[in-house]
């Protein structure tokens, strides 16, 4: 809140969250208040809401009531689990959503319970990914005059942060386990988070990063000759034997010697020596840092607006993504309650009729999928990229993937793998997961002729998009950039994403999502207060920024088709991410509070945390560790958790009598739940919790999610059969669209797959041309 004081006009996440908005009160209960509501649909492209299902049916506006009168809505509905299913009903705090969606596992250090990132996470990528259905949906509106029904579950856009874990059961028969600040790689243990002289960074222990770290102790004559002698190329920890204790040792010491350095150091000492030097090294940014940040101030990214009501102006992040057409303006603060009654209920029947006059006058029976009239070309690798354009081709976007042999997307080498066996470039679910539905093209872009290939396809085939995600410099100097490309196509939409955005002096920094989640601030609040970072699982920033960059795509394609411009968009995966601690980063610059890791604590709950249970047996797996999740939200489920738990005293204990003292307390509170949940069955305990209205939920491993009967009944898993390894797991759909649902359409392509189909069809190749094209090296093929 504004100055620590509460109250619905201060609340700091209210105006992180809903600048640009206007408000209108409406008691949907009354007939007054479901009239205005059908009135304001009636004549709106979207209606979002987030009741628990059914609700919005017992009062006559759900989809199906409100379509009669505006059969172009869409409507989007966010709840928990979705709007089916055994947990439909299902209550879910951050805690519980972020534990059955998987990531809770994977948080923190071995030896304590699993912990969350120190700030709500589930609800944004639940909205981030109703987004970017949401778009998908208007699309298909604009194209066809129908509407319909997307419906968003939490616990599915949690699973889909998860990195590379879910095909480690089904392909390896184990799970990823949570580390800590490291990660473990067989009998390796290897360090990630780093202590310096002012804090902590994210290390990425690369040959490149130990080059140039070691290169750095030359300089100032501190590195030892044996460290000095060593061959980078070369260096290999994961293929030392587990019995050459003599590589163990070598390892370990040079891991103990950069520890040693690094601590010497500060955090913008490292930074700004990784950028020079190529090295992948970021800090861990508090949110201090970031509203400090030299890169933001360079970007413009600040907005300051006034707020009457705290007599004073709020800093608020800027725009998420830059498009140079269509820029998002946030010029409007965040609402009061009911501030806009008078202004929009007087419009509404207007706007109705307006509405009315306008629509289309006939609808299209043929309903399709909704880019399947868009072309894209597709030249992202790793993570954001590809799952951005995934959201594309999923729902019908033609899209040609194009990848280069000799220099691979490094996740086709990186497990999992199928049967658990590396070898080659074919046989990785890492990428295989992030690049479904594509056509996969292989060019050497090293090559003049590659290159020249690829204008010819862009002048004939015409694409619709472009993306890329290489650092700035590449595509300007392979007369690939917009600049060039735009001389080709006037109207092109092009997508460049990278780690800090196209300017700025940190621009051309280069890493990946485990970097960009240290600068963004998250590593630092995960993990407990009393050890170093634990960072979340994974490349965390690369599945915040995708379903919000394909939600800019569409709006680009739409300001399209309505003004006939293209444009470019700069996605600054920094940028993007940090608006899911923009609550956080608003507390600092308003209030001067830096948020810290906390456990599983709440500011609003106690308890708040994930307790032991009994060991289960899995399919997959075997047997393992089990552990669930509670919170409770106020005093009576405080009440039904004493009674489940059979002690009604501390039901009546005056000590316990609101969270705030029951915090005080949390250690006897603490220690009495986990008596009682630790002879238990995680997922009997959770139903018997639910039933009773106690917000409760396991805390899932990879294993129990494909065993999870909600992600069952939403058909999540998917497997696909693959060219050359057979039948592969894939994660679905986020988002269910009502009438066009979206498809896994086709496994991972092999790199160069539909070589031969691409350039006949669409270039007119003939099979000499093709050939000669493989004998100089232009055309690649995994």
């Amino acid at each position: 809140f504004v100055d620590g004081i509460a109250g619905p006009d201060r609340s700091l996440f209210w105006a992180s969250y809903c600048a640009n908005k206007r408000s209108v009160t409406l008691d949907l209960r009354s007939e007054v208040g479901a009239a205005a509501l059908r009135s304001l649909a009636a004549s709106a492209d979207i209606l979002i809401e987030s009741f628990r299902p059914g609700y919005m049916a017992g009062l006559g506006l759900d989809y199906d009531d409100l379509k009669a009168d505006n059969p172009a809505l869409v409507y989007t509905s966010i709840t928990p689990f979705g709007q089916s299913g055994p947990y439909s009903e299902y209550m879910a705090t951050d805690l519980v959503a972020w534990s059955m969606g998987g990531m809770q596992y994977l948080g923190g250090n071995e030896d304590r319970q699993p912990v969350r990132i120190s700030a709500p996470q589930a609800e944004l990528h639940a909205g981030a990914h109703a987004a970017a259905g949401t778009m998908a949906a208007f699309w298909q509106s604009r194209k066809t005059g129908l509407g319909q029904h997307v419906d968003v579950s939490m616990q599915t856009a949690v699973v889909w942060t998860l990195m590379n874990a879910t095909p480690f059961p089904p392909l390896h028969g184990t799970n990823v386990e949570r580390s800590g600040d490291y990660r473990a790689r067989g009998h390796i243990v290897i360090r990630h988070v780093f202590s310096c002289r002012d804090g902590h960074l994210s290390v990425l222990q690369a040959p490149r990063t130990l080059r140039g770290l070691t290169e750095w102790m030359v300089e100032e004559g501190v590195a030892p000759d044996w460290l000095a002698e060593i061959d980078w190329d070369e260096w290999n920890p994961a293929a030392i034997a587990e019995d050459d204790l003599d590589g163990i040792e070598l390892f370990n010491r040079v891991q103990t010697r950069m520890e040693e350095f690094v601590a010497s150091k500060t955090k913008n000492d490292l930074y700004l020596r990784a950028i020079d030097h190529g090295m992948l090294i970021a800090p861990c940014h508090t949110v201090k840092d970031i509203a400090e940040s030299v890169q933001l101030e360079a970007r413009d990214f600040w907005r300051d607006l006034e707020y009457p009501d705290v007599n004073r102006s709020l800093t608020q992040l800027g725009p998420f993504i830059r498009m140079s057409e269509s820029p998002i303006e946030i010029n409007r603060p965040a609402p009061r309650i009911g501030e806009h009654n008078r202004e929009i209920l007087r419009r509404t029947k207007q706007a109705t009729a307006q509405r009315r006059q306008s629509a289309p006058t006939s609808q299209s029976a043929s309903v399709g999928m909704p880019f399947d009239e868009i072309r894209i070309l597709d030249f992202t690798w790793v993570g954001v990229g590809p799952i951005t354009i995934k959201h594309l081709a999923d729902f019908g976007a033609d899209v040609i993937r194009v990848e280069a042999a000799s220099r691979p997307d490094v996740l086709r080498s990186a497990a999992p793998f199928k049967d658990g066996q590396p070898g080659g470039l074919n046989r990785s679910q890492f990428s295989g997961n992030y690049n479904s539905s594509k056509r996969g093209l292989g060019l050497n872009l090293a090559l003049p002729e590659g290159r020249e290939l690829v204008r010819r396809l862009i002048r004939e085939w015409q694409p619709d998009v472009i993306a890329e995600s290489f650092t700035p410099r590449v595509m300007r100097d392979w007369k690939l950039d917009y600049t060039n490309i735009r001389e080709l196509i006037p109207d092109i939409i092009y997508f460049s994403t990278c780690q800090q955005g196209q300017t700025g002096p940190h621009s051309k920094y280069a890493g990946f999502g485990q970097l960009a989640g240290a600068l963004a601030g998250f590593y630092h609040i995960t993990g407990w207060p009393d050890r170093d970072p634990a960072g979340p699982y994974g490349a965390y920033s690369d599945f915040v920024n995708p379903p919000n960059a394909a939600a800019a795509i569409v709006a680009a394609l739409e300001y399209r088709r309505r003004a006939g411009k293209g444009q470019y968009l700069d996605l600054s995966q920094y940028e993007c991410a940090a608006h899911f601690l923009a609550p956080a980063i608003m507390d600092y610059v308003t209030n001067g509070k830096v948020l810290n890791r906390r456990g599983n604590e709440d500011d609003s709950f106690f308890p708040n945390d994930v307790y032991k249970c009994k060991d289960k047996e899995r399919g997959y797996t075997g047997v393992g560790p089990s552990w669930i999740a509670i919170t409770v939200t106020n005093q009576d489920q405080w009440t039904r958790l004493c009674e489940l738990m059979g002690r009604t005293d501390m039901a009546a204990d005056e000590r316990f009598e609101n969270a705030e003292s029951r915090r005080r307390h949390s250690s006897e509170i603490d220690a009495a739940i986990g008596a009682w949940t630790k002879d238990k069955d995680a997922h009997g305990l959770m139903a018997e919790l639910q039933d009773s209205g106690v917000a409760a939920g396991v805390a899932q491993s990879q294993a129990d999610l494909w065993e999870d009967p909600q992600l069952q009944h939403r058909g999540f898993f998917q497997w696909l059969d693959h060219a050359e390894c057979g039948p592969m797991p894939y994660d679905g759909m986020t988002y269910h669209l009502s009438e066009t649902p979206g498809a896994l359409r086709m496994p991972q392509a092999l790199i160069g797959q539909h070589n031969e189909e691409i350039l006949k069809e669409i270039l007119g190749f003939d099979d000499d041309e093709i050939s000669q094209l493989v004998i100089g090296g232009v055309l690649e093929s995994s």
